[in-house]
């Protein structure tokens, strides 16, 4: 789940309102707040995850059942965690010399470190808070900055997870030009051409769009509407 970069979110219109609020965030603004970071089922439980968030790149992973995410660079030499693997113990292993990390960031191994000499705390690697809701992982982008508590994001269903497979694909633009998207009918025809049963650029022609019913409250609007298309040219 990668941020747009929000200077380059455009439409013929300009940048969209939601991205103008980017715009106006500085750098640790856009840090203290809760990125969504990958739906679960998009990461592999088994070994590292290399992500990118706010052109920060992270490596996320499971320790004894915990995700966690920090920065995807040994401090060591500089290769990315995330080309290592997990350990049986629950560590995080870097594939060029074998430092092993914690799921708190912390260096707990060190092969070439005489036993009895500390680790120094220079070899730890930072570590970012992480939290699920429903079948969304999430994470705080600024470690010296705890967050107040978890992601307030509300599921229509808290058990989605469990009743519909998530999609996720990155795109580069902001959300309310996907939810335009959505809301446009007229579209699906040419789009979504043979993708879906009952649409072809056969049926392209003149919207009639009624709105059945709809429901506003505090935080979620809901509405159904019934698109009847009229008039199709031909088939080409």
């Amino acid at each position: 789940a990668t941020a747009p970069e929000t200077s380059e979110v455009w439409s013929s219109d300009g940048p969209s309102t939601e991205t103008k609020k980017l715009q106006q965030l500085t750098q640790e603004e856009l840090k203290r707040q809760w990125w969504p970071l990958a739906a679960l089922d998009s990461l592999n439980h088994e070994i590292p995850n290399p992500m990118t968030v706010l052109n920060k790149r992270l490596v996320v992973w499971k320790s004894n059942g915990t995700w966690t995410a920090q920065d995807d660079v040994c401090p060591h030499k500089l290769a990315p965690l995330s080309d290592g693997f997990i350990t049986p113990q629950g560590n995080l292993l870097c594939s060029y010399h074998g430092w092993e990390f914690g799921s708190k960031g912390e260096c707990v191994r060190v092969p070439h470190l005489p036993p009895a000499k500390p680790i120094p705390c220079q070899c730890n690697v930072p570590n970012y808070p992480v939290e699920r809701t429903g079948a969304v992982l999430w994470v705080w982008m600024d470690p010296l900055s705890p967050p107040d508590g978890p992601p307030t994001f509300a599921h229509e269903r808290e058990h989605w997870d469990e009743n519909v497979p998530p999609y996720q694909r990155d795109i580069p633009y902001a959300w309310d030009y996907l939810v335009e998207n959505i809301l446009d009918p007229s579209h699906v025809p040419v789009a979504h051409h043979g993708l879906q049963m009952g649409t072809g650029r056969h049926l392209v022609g003149p919207d009639q769009v009624k709105l059945l019913e709809h429901n506003i409250t505090n935080n979620a609007v809901q509405f159904l509407i019934q698109n009847k298309q009229s008039a199709a040219v031909p088939p080409r």
